[in-house]
């Protein structure tokens, strides 16, 4: 009797989320429960199966850092002087010669407004350090800029029809074997202060979006994960036909480690790599665009709020 397991990431907690559990491992978040319908159309009883879950993303030094830690950077940077500021280096994409220490790099510079983005680059803390001068007021944040002359982008325009201009920030996170990840922030004064705050589209909101809207719906029998999105299929992963990966069983889902944006004068789209994990070991395996393995979601901003569409 062919059996479909659909594993709703409603189920799916993260081990920050609940750090008084001491039996969760570190690395990996735990899925703690699956339902298991027979031929689709009588629920059992709900199974316990620990060994699925969901991957858990990688993340930079500064999303990570103690809140002391953010409080140095940001008490280092607030120390800056005009001279400093006036003494920035225009940032040049690809350029062969690294920035260099205690140095200010203007990032963005708005040709509509008096908005200004400058990256600082230390000895202590290395390129965590983000400064947006808004009409000569200055707001300052732990922010890890890849220095490295590669990965950002600025966009500004007013993405929740406010009548406010905003700025969105795309630039390269995390980034090793099986992880790249792009991350999103919006530099936007929703509290009408005259400053500039600026509201990213973190991990955990990420997973709280994909818990409110995707399901993934797993077949052993014929090894296909179905991914939908508010009861509507929007891609199929069929990994029986890829050689090794058809011999392991299915282990995990890795949706957070592979995540990239687009900008442009239609909003923001978000592009997610579809990965799954096999018991038999070894790292995640990431399927193409072609093969089922990527998910085109659109970003909605409004008020530092976002929201998958």
């Amino acid at each position: 009797m062919k059996k479909t397991v659909a594993l709703l990431l409603m189920c799916i907690a993260l081990s920050a989320c609940s750090k008084d559990d001491e039996s969760r491992n570190d690395s990996v978040s735990q899925g703690r429960w699956l339902s298991v319908a027979d031929d689709g159309s009588r629920e059992t009883d709900v199974l316990r199966v620990p060994d699925i879950f969901l991957v858990e993303p990688t993340k930079s030094v500064d999303q990570v850092a103690s809140h002391e830690e953010s409080q140095s950077v940001i008490a280092l940077i607030s120390q800056l002087s005009a001279s400093d500021f006036a003494a920035a280096m225009a940032y040049v994409p690809d350029a062969p010669e690294p920035v260099p220490d205690d140095q200010v790099v203007l990032l963005f510079q708005s040709e509509t407004s008096d908005t200004r983005i400058y990256g600082y680059h230390g000895t202590e803390y290395g390129s965590r350090g983000i400064i947006a001068d808004f009409d000569g007021k200055y707001s300052y944040f732990d922010l890890l800029w890849p220095a490295d002359r590669g990965g950002m982008e600025f966009r500004e325009q007013d993405f929740d029809h406010d009548g406010m201009v905003e700025t969105a920030f795309c630039f390269r996170g995390a980034a090793g074997t099986g992880v790249e990840i792009y991350r999103l922030v919006m530099f936007d004064d929703v509290e009408k202060s005259g400053m500039l705050t600026a509201y990213e589209f973190t991990p955990e909101m990420q997973l709280e979006q994909f818990k409110d809207r995707l399901q993934f719906v797993l077949d052993p029998e014929t090894r296909k994960l179905d991914i939908s999105k508010d009861g509507v299929t929007e891609t199929m992963i069929d990994w029986e036909r890829f050689g090794d990966v058809s011999e392991g069983d299915f282990f995990g889902i890795d949706c957070l480690n592979q995540i990239q944006y687009g900008v442009d004068e239609d909003g923001i789209k978000m592009r997610v790599g579809i990965g799954i994990l096999l018991d038999q070991g070894g790292p995640t395996i990431f399927f193409g665009a072609e093969e089922g393995g990527e998910l085109c979601l659109d970003i909605m901003y409004s008020d530092g709020v976002y929201e998958i569409h």
